[in-house]
């Protein structure tokens, strides 16, 4: 499946873009192989399959460079020239709140919601509609890349929305 027919190649159309932290997961993937070992070869000596954006021959190495949310990779062939190239970008502010977890567990009400950028603030409320959303006084853990808190269960219902930071 197709998400995005761009190249990701800088600066001609850009690089493939992912929202920061984990809202960016299951949108999508790059994949990549480099199999230049044994003889070489010419470009048109390898028939390019379908899922296959771009095909090179000839030797040389990936070489890939991360500098924080951002990965550089390019084909380096053996004589220290590119032979191609493409980027991710994963620095983009989410611009919706990250799916909520609700789940019951032994302690209590388990919720859990995916870290981002910026990073969104559990709110709650007795009721909706309502313009009046409470801060959530318990901590917040971060466990890999989501954000957990366990709420003891009072029997008096709750709703529970996040917020974008002001």
């Amino acid at each position: 499946m197709v998400r995005d027919s761009r190249l990701g190649q800088e600066p001609d159309d850009g690089p493939y873009l992912k929202l920061a932290d984990g809202l960016g997961e299951h949108g999508g993937c790059v994949y990549t192989v480099c199999g230049c070992s044994g003889t070489g070869g010419a470009a048109d000596e390898f028939p390019k399959h379908p899922a296959t954006a771009v095909t090179r021959g000839g030797y040389g190495s990936m070489v890939i460079t991360i500098d924080g949310l951002r990965l550089k990779a390019r084909f380096l062939r053996s004589t220290g020239v590119d032979g191609d190239s493409f980027s991710i970008d994963k620095t983009a502010d989410a611009t919706a709140p990250p799916p909520l977890s609700i789940a019951r567990h032994t302690n209590g009400t388990l919720i859990s919601w995916p870290t981002s950028k910026p990073a969104f603030a559990l709110r709650h409320a007795p009721a909706v509609p309502t313009t009046n959303w409470l801060p959530l006084s318990a901590p917040v853990s971060t466990n890999g890349r989501r954000n957990v808190v366990t709420l003891p269960i009072t029997g008096d219902q709750q709703f529970y929305q996040l917020q974008r930071p002001p």
